[in-house]
């Protein structure tokens, strides 16, 4: 069975994610705290390593903004919708998940929701998985579309 990849567009509004030309390698970048953080991947997704540059103090959005762009072109990363495994870093707070926590949680355990609940939460744990939504986890939860957008946060 092959290993499932998972789609996250690149986004000025959520993150920066690219293709490097040069060497197939995928970029993810977002901010965290004081900081920007950038993921590698391999060309085939596997994670690779993390990256981190300080956030000047008395920095605004728009200036986080900019040095993820300043980034992006330093490694001469091309914006793209970027596929990478399922990893998980937990020091950080940041990982692929294929489920919400309440419905993992319901998926664990059933019998602790109510009745009439656990019917709709049967049906929407049926269609997340039919339409291949996760869950990228980057200090709270975004959830994904299969497409890699964010539809919720």
């Amino acid at each position: 069975m092959a290993t499932r990849r998972y789609a996250i567009q690149h986004s000025t509004e959520y993150f920066a994610a690219g293709r490097v030309a040069s060497t197939g390698m995928q970029v993810l970048l977002g901010i965290q705290a004081k900081e920007i953080l950038c993921l590698y991947f391999s060309d085939e997704g596997e994670f690779n390593t993390l990256e981190t540059r300080v956030i000047p103090e008395r920095s605004t959005a728009d200036t986080a903004g900019d040095m993820m762009t300043a980034w992006m072109s330093e490694l001469g990363a091309t914006p793209a919708t970027i596929h990478v495994g399922k990893f998980s870093i937990p020091a950080r707070a940041i990982a692929i998940r294929d489920l919400p926590d309440y419905l993992q949680d319901f998926v664990e355990d059933p019998s602790k929701s109510e009745d009439e609940r656990r019917e709709s939460l049967s049906k929407y744990l049926a269609s997340w998985r039919k339409s291949g939504d996760f869950v990228l986890v980057w200090d709270e939860d975004y959830e994904m579309n299969a497409q890699g957008e964010v539809v919720s946060t």
